[in-house]
C-alpha cells in the first residue's frame, strides 16, 4: 500500500488478465536505462511542469512579474486571471502554473477575451 513515483518513459500500460483490475506498467527507468514492469492498482501519467525562466528576457522596457514559483504572476486571479503586470500582455494555461486540460482551456478563453477587449479599446 502507498504511492510510488516512477520517473521513466512509459512504453505500455495493460490490464492484468483475470479480472483483478490490476495494471501492468511497462517502462524504461530513466535513472538506470533498464526496461521494467510493475503491477499497480492505479497509474497516473504526468509530465513535469517547470516555469520558463527565459520569459522575462522578452520584455526589455517593462518588468513582467513572476510569482513565488517563477510562473507568470496573475494580477487578479479571481476577477481577471489572464492579466499580467504589463498592459496588453496576457497569460494563459501553464504559463501561470500547473493546470489540467479543462483549466487550461478556460484560461485560454479568458486570455482571448481579454486580448479582444484590449484590441477593441485600442481602436476606439
Amino acid at each position: 500500500m502507498g504511492v510510488s513515483f516512477i520517473k521513466g518513459k512509459v512504453a505500455k500500460v495493460t490490464q492484468k488478465e483475470g479480472g483483478s483490475g490490476d495494471l501492468i506498467l511497462r517502462y524504461e527507468d530513466t535513472s538506470t536505462g533498464l526496461l521494467k514492469e510493475a503491477k499497480h492498482d492505479l497509474v497516473v501519467l504526468s509530465v513535469g511542469v517547470l516555469p520558463n525562466n527565459e520569459i522575462t528576457k522578452n520584455f526589455t522596457n517593462q518588468v513582467l512579474q513572476l510569482d513565488d514559483q517563477n510562473y507568470i504572476k496573475q494580477i487578479d486571479e479571481l476577477i481577471s486571471p489572464s492579466l499580467t503586470s504589463i498592459e496588453g500582455v496576457f497569460v494563459a494555461g501553464t504559463a501561470a502554473g500547473p493546470k489540467d486540460i479543462p483549466d487550461s482551456i478556460l484560461s485560454a478563453g479568458s486570455a482571448a477575451s481579454e486580448a479582444a477587449s484590449y484590441i477593441n479599446m485600442a481602436t476606439i
